[in-house]
């Protein structure tokens, strides 16, 4: 039986934004803008969900274009066990949420992943984009541990 790491790589510094993020570490609620929680599965999966508190972001419109872009291990085995008003793909090392026209209201994106037999230590770590007069970009933090074990 093997056991893998996964260390969770977390930024709190912005891009181009002039939005704030926070995250208490003691609690896995929404504390910030947008943050990155992950839940972790005896059976071996792991379930990232991205929160996105839409109001509280600013120069973000209704009918704005947005992407949630994480990057996941190589090899990692990714799924979409929720279905939300994202367009949601997994390709390589890459998974993606677009919005076309991003609601104004608090939105949430899961995906699963699973490690196949690989071992070694791994990262994830993404950005909230969107577009209002420029591209704002935001890093997403993470509420809760940072290292999961995979068994």
């Amino acid at each position: 039986m093997r056991t893998f790491f996964l260390i969770i790589a977390a930024s709190f510094s912005l891009g181009k934004s002039s939005c704030q993020n926070t995250v208490s570490s003691d609690s896995a609620q929404l504390q910030c803008n947008v943050c990155r929680q992950i839940l972790y599965s005896d059976t071996g999966f792991i379930d990232v969900i991205i929160r996105i508190n839409a109001s509280s972001l600013q120069g973000i419109k209704a009918g704005t274009y947005a992407k949630v872009q994480e990057s996941i291990p190589q090899g990692a085995i990714c799924d979409f066990p929720v279905k939300t008003n994202a367009i949601a793909t997994a390709k390589g090392s890459a998974v993606k949420f677009l919005w076309m026209s991003f609601p104004l209201s608090n939105s949430e994106v899961r995906y699963r992943i699973k490690l196949p037999e690989i071992a070694g230590t791994f990262v994830i770590s993404g950005v909230f984009s969107f577009v209002d007069d420029q591209t704002q970009i935001i890093t997403i933090p993470i509420t809760g541990d940072s290292l999961i074990h995979f068994r």
